[in-house]
């Protein structure tokens, strides 16, 4: 699935209204490592439409005017549609998408970080994971790399995850990565 509705909003407020926080190299560095040191399976995977699985908050009315495409066929013209979720390009919706993951893993076991926001560990302390935006990389015991990857795809639609080995590489956020060869 895609997103093929996009805002366009403009800025009557602060700067502060578009921030959202995005993980710290060093986290994302610490992920790859602890996954090498203890020889834990790991992988790349992507949430689908991220943005609009995060509710607006109830106080918000959020109106949008529907593409010309959609006006013109039966002439509705002057039709507002109002929105319920974060929409991509709503100044506010990565931040709104962020505390809506957060708090949708966290129900699953998920702790997150307090030095790295974009961090989290399980509960069980065999997993840990970084997210930047929709893409995230999950390390675990090569017995559990899957449950866990399935207990999030169950709360948020995730595609297929690519496994991080010796022999493939993987893409995420436009680098290359590869698993060290084991040690014989």
């Amino acid at each position: 699935m895609r997103a093929r509705l996009v805002c366009n909003e403009i800025n009557y407020g602060s700067w502060r209204d578009a921030f959202a926080a995005t993980p710290t190299s060093i986290g994302l560095r610490m992920v790859l490592w602890w996954a090498t040191l203890h020889h834990w399976a790991t992988c790349v995977g992507d949430i689908v439409a991220a943005f609009l699985f995060a509710h607006l908050p109830k106080d918000w009315r959020v109106a949008i005017i529907p593409p010309n495409t959609e006006l013109e066929p039966e002439g509705l013209s002057g039709e507002v549609w109002w929105c319920h979720r974060a929409l991509y390009g709503m100044r506010e919706a990565p931040q709104l998408w962020q505390e809506c993951f957060a708090k949708g893993v966290s129900e699953i076991g998920w702790i997150r970080l307090i030095s790295d926001p974009q961090v989290f560990t399980h509960r069980s302390g065999r997993a840990l994971m970084c997210i930047h935006v929709d893409d995230l990389v999950l390390t675990a015991p090569e017995d559990e790399l899957q449950m866990r990857y399935d207990e999030i795809g169950a709360v948020f639609e995730a595609k297929p995850k690519d496994l991080i080995t010796p022999d493939t590489w993987v893409r995420y956020l436009c680098l290359l990565y590869t698993s060290p060869s084991p040690r014989d």
